[in-house]
């Protein structure tokens, strides 16, 4: 594993993972707004990556300034 890959999990991460799921999960719409450098990207990709279970298909689209 790259050094740009390693992360490191913290209570907020965490907290804010478990929202998202139980959100996506009832057909919820979520919005991630923050400062840049927050992992904001990461922890979303991992949720749709790894913590859906096959149910849920990721596209996963790309936008910046």
């Amino acid at each position: 594993m790259g050094y740009g890959e390693i992360v490191v999990p913290t209570l907020d991460s965490i907290r804010m993972k478990y929202l998202k799921k139980i959100l996506v999960m009832n057909k919820k719409h979520v919005l991630c707004p923050g400062p840049t450098g927050t992992g904001k990207t990461v922890n979303i990709n991992q949720l749709l990556t790894t913590d859906l279970n096959e149910d849920y298909q990721t596209i996963p689209l790309t936008f910046s300034a």
